[in-house]
């Protein structure tokens, strides 16, 4: 694993094919003939004496999915996700998904979709929910039917939305507070815009 995580390299060793290969991954190259010579001893050598194809393979929009010059397109899955990390690091995270894909499964790699009511269902007073959102995502739209389904709502004085921002923390307090008594919730927008406020939010949590 260290040889992808910290590939090593070898600086002191000039680069015979710097007309196309950067120094460092000639670096990475040698490196990887030094510290691991069973599997990659000859892959300088090789890869000099075969350049042209060598050449194609890295210059190839998607070199992971492509078979490796010559016998070394027999390497194992990870060996070759290695030498990928040499030569084309550009690619080592599409590269890396596939390589779990195959070894562990597709279920390693795909996102789970996500369950509003499963994550309140996990949830309590002092466990509460944090949305992260992309631009344009409004997490009210998809909590209010989830609370109108649960008893939850506005009309019921069980749910209390607050826009933080202009000095409505104490607002917010104040909600907090009053869900906490009567068993209903609260629900904080934009907690960004007021960084300094948190220690006393967390401490509102703390005592409920």
């Amino acid at each position: 694993v260290d040889l992808l995580v910290r590939p090593p390299r070898d600086m002191d060793v000039l680069n015979p094919l710097s007309s196309w290969l950067p120094d460092l991954a000639w670096s990475s190259v040698v490196g990887l003939a030094t510290a691991k010579p069973a599997v990659y001893g000859t892959l300088p050598e090789d890869m000099e004496g075969s350049w042209k194809r060598w050449k194609e393979w890295a210059d190839s929009e998607t070199p992971e999915l492509e078979p490796l010059p010559q016998d070394w397109k027999r390497l194992s899955s990870f060996h070759r996700l290695v030498l990928l990390r040499a030569l084309r690091s550009d690619r080592v995270v599409i590269a890396t998904e596939h390589w779990v894909r195959d070894t562990l499964g597709p279920s390693y790699v795909e996102a789970l979709p996500f369950d509003l009511e499963s994550a309140i269902d996990d949830a309590s007073a002092s466990t509460p929910i944090f949305f992260l959102l992309s631009p344009g995502m409004d997490p009210l739209r998809a909590v209010k039917p989830v609370g109108h389904k649960r008893g939850f709502t506005e009309e019921s004085g069980r749910f209390v939305a607050v826009s933080l921002g202009e000095g409505q923390e104490p607002a917010a307090e104040k909600a907090i507070d009053r869900m906490g008594e009567e068993g209903g919730w609260a629900m904080l927008q934009n907690i960004e815009l007021a960084p300094r406020w948190l220690h006393v939010l967390e401490r509102n949590l703390d005592a409920l």
